[in-house]
């Protein structure tokens, strides 16, 4: 019985270990542009996370934590979470910068407007910390 519970315990000790160490990447998009006077469709948002994390896994796309996070497609896991306006996305970034987690803006144009941010993908247990949203770590993902 105490072999089944140490072995129990062992098993649930290695899955939350497993969960910190999944790569995950963050993506942050401003809530603003779907309200007036803005009033960006989903299609167009969705558009904006696309974009920021085609052009982040791109430019980053010799670094260790990216090719780790690529050679496992089927299995990726992405958190996206809201910025009220720009200039709290914009806040972000400059935070995540000051800690050293790499991080891209998108810039749509010709609107001239910060609309999305993504993270490297890093572990869970590095990047969670940066990215609290309201007090609580996800937004949604898988």
């Amino acid at each position: 019985r105490e072999r089944a519970l140490t072995n129990k315990l062992c098993g649930m000790a290695d899955a939350e270990k497993q969960y910190a160490d999944t790569m995950v990447q963050y993506v942050v998009l401003r809530k603003d542009l779907l309200k007036a006077p803005h009033n960006w469709n989903l299609g167009s948002m969705v558009a904006q996370g696309c974009h920021i994390v085609t052009k982040l896994l791109w430019e980053l796309k010799e670094e260790d934590n990216v090719v780790k996070y690529m050679s496992d497609m089927d299995n990726m896991h992405k958190v996206t979470l809201g910025a009220k306006d720009e200039a709290e996305l914009s806040g972000l970034e400059e935070q995540l910068k000051e800690a050293g987690i790499e991080c891209r803006a998108w810039r749509e144009q010709p609107e001239n407007v910060i609309t999305a941010l993504a993270t490297m993908p890093y572990p869970r247990s590095e990047i969670a910390p940066h990215m609290k949203d309201g007090g609580g770590e996800d937004g949604r993902g898988t």
